[in-house]
């Protein structure tokens, strides 16, 4: 095969649309991506970091500092990262900056260095995400755990927290008063272990051990000796807490004054696992106790009802059938399973189902017990507790469905950017006519985007859409293009269809159609009628008193644009007509994710 080597100019046009592609991608990005000298100071943004940040005119920060857009510990961190970079290491840290407009956001910072022609740092790249929602998020998580240990000491619960770097305590008001101190009284980690009966303290220290190995979470009763010589019961459960790099920094957990319920030895097996089994529970938990010997599990009412079984029959006793009878029909199997595995030797039942109620709907539970056995080892007891977790599982199924969406529409909008890029190039005369339609038409697309991200991907109303169209152009004081229609809301995808098309059109006009002339006008309608048992969309464009319009020879990217999208949701009829061209589409509203509203 012969080939041809490209000739200079040749190359140069090439590394210029490169060029110009890559700065469309830039501006497309959401991160605020920086160039920076090594002195410190911006001397470059992403048009899509001057987006996020609020900024209007790069001049107005270009050489300024930029240590100093940080606040408080973010200002030494990229003092910490400057220096990092001009010995040629990345580093990454997350801080505060404000916006041009004052708006306080949290960022993820990746700077690096740019080496020159010598293999040395003469630059330094700073890429920075918007992580503000993520930190929100985390900040109600920690107001959310402050309530939680609120509710926690309202239940008679003591909240604990031992820092395993320094063994400092912390301990809340009813935790202290587990130990028989009052609550302006301190409590250390000495004072706890010197609190507790010799005879049960070897038991403590080994259940930490195994705790700080991960062996098992920390679960523990001890007899205490308060200062007043009463001795009590305390019953107390806790957990490691690990840091970033996986290392466990601490351990918390709740404690519990157990006195009363050790004084009941009759009641003592099923009063402990309810308790274990409840602690820490935010919704609606049932406990249940099942008498192996005579084969009949007596529950209380909120597991009554969780099961669909009459509250009176479940506190007097009721067999296993009756609670297993609404069990859905898929999860029955892996429930039977874990049981048996149960009764074989595993220490503890975990299981998740669910149960299907009277009214048709099911319920997620998920069901945690410990069997106890005799002096013999005969199984003689089952008790526990069940967790409704429907609003969790509801919550991860709606996760994975906006996960599943959100790849989708990624994957569309690569799909309709990569066509657009395609056609632009292919049709191009210059390079600068190639970047003037890329820009034009991905600033079409994003504000469709922004149209749609306004109504939660919703869809969008097609007046709107109009109306958007026709403000891109600066025509919207105009009385040039005349719109009539009933209120129609589209879906996402047809949305943005519409969006693209009418900016074609609108561009199409202005240059060469009823727009490039100073009497033309457009006619913009559409109405909603039944037909064939259907609700369908007409839609027409038509250009009046333009310049004489001929068929074109070749067909542009807007004629594929409208057989690719708006064709592929109906009929669409184009034509030339002298007087100017006519656009005119019928479509089933079901098709095209739209309806009619008021």
């Amino acid at each position: 095969m012969n080939t041809v080597s490209q000739r200079p100019h040749e190359v140069a046009l090439a590394n210029t649309m490169d060029v110009a592609l890559m700065a469309e991608i830039l501006s497309a990005s959401d991160d605020c991506i920086k160039v920076i000298d090594l002195a410190g100071n911006i001397t470059f943004m992403s048009a899509g970091g001057m987006r996020v940040m609020e900024i209007d005119d790069f001049e107005t920060i270009r050489n300024c500092p930029w240590p100093d857009f940080w606040k408080d510990d973010g200002n030494a961190a990229a003092r910490e990262a400057l220096e990092a970079s001009r010995s040629g290491r990345s580093c990454s840290f997350v801080g505060t900056a404000e916006t041009a407009k004052g708006n306080s956001r949290w960022w993820e910072v990746k700077v690096s260095p740019i080496l020159g022609g010598d293999g040395k740092p003469d630059r330094i790249l700073s890429i920075s995400r918007d992580i503000t929602g993520t930190k929100k998020a985390e900040q109600a998580a920690i107001r959310s755990e402050r309530r939680m240990k609120e509710t926690l000491e309202a239940g008679s619960l003591g909240y604990w927290e031992l820092n395993l770097a320094t063994m400092a305590l912390q301990t809340s008001d009813v935790c202290r008063e587990n130990f028989g101190r009052h609550r302006d009284q301190s409590l250390s980690y000495e004072d706890l272990q010197s609190a507790i009966h010799p005879d049960d303290l070897p038991r403590m220290q080994a259940a930490v051990v195994e705790t700080l190995a991960g062996s098992s979470d920390y679960d523990v009763q001890y007899r205490v000796i308060r200062p007043d010589g009463v001795v009590a019961w305390v019953l107390a459960r806790g957990q490691l807490v690990h840091d970033d790099r996986g290392l466990a920094v601490a351990m918390c957990g709740v404690s519990l004054d157990i006195t009363e319920l050790k004084s009941m030895q009759d009641k003592l097996s099923r009063s402990e696992e309810r308790l274990q089994l409840a602690l820490g529970a935010s919704t609606m938990v049932g406990i249940w106790d099942w008498d192996l010997k005579t084969n009949l599990i007596y529950a209380d009412p909120n597991f009554a009802e969780i099961y669909t079984v009459e509250p009176g029959r479940a506190a007097a006793g009721a067999p296993l059938e009756e609670y297993t009878r609404n069990f859905h029909p898929d999860d029955m199997p892996a429930f039977e399973a874990e049981l048996g595995r149960l009764f074989e030797g595993q220490s503890t039942f975990d299981n998740e189902y669910r149960i299907i109620q009277l009214g048709g709907g099911v319920r997620w539970v998920h069901a945690k017990g410990r069997l106890i056995r005799d002096s013999s080892g005969e199984p003689v007891r089952f008790s526990g507790a069940s967790v409704e977790i429907t609003e969790r599982k509801q919550a991860e199924e709606t996760q994975k469905l906006l996960m599943h969406e959100l790849a989708h529409r990624v994957k569309n909008t690569l799909a309709v950017v990569q066509a657009i890029t395609t056609q632009s190039l292919r049709n191009a005369q210059t390079v600068d006519d190639a970047r003037d339609k890329i820009q034009s038409r991905l600033s079409a697309l994003s504000k469709a985007h922004d149209m749609l991200t306004q109504e939660d991907w919703r869809g969008a109303e097609l007046r709107d859409v109009v109306a958007n169209t026709v403000c891109n152009i600066g025509m919207q004081d105009s009385d040039r293009i005349k719109v009539r229609g009933t209120t129609v809301m589209l879906g996402p995808q047809a949305a943005m269809s519409f969006g693209l098309v009418l900016h074609e059109l609108m561009t199409n006009a202005v240059k060469y159609g009823a727009l490039s002339n100073e009497v033309g006008h457009i006619d913009i309608e559409w109405s909603v009628a039944p037909q064939g048992g259907e609700n369908r969309l007409q839609f027409s464009w038509i250009e009046v008193d333009g310049p004489i319009v001929a068929v074109p020879e070749h067909k542009g990217f807007g004629s594929k644009l409208i057989k690719s999208s708006l064709g592929s949701m109906g009929s669409v009829d184009v034509a030339y007509n002298p007087t100017g061209l006519v656009l005119k589409m019928d479509a089933s509203m079901a098709q095209i994710g739209a309806v009619l509203t008021v």
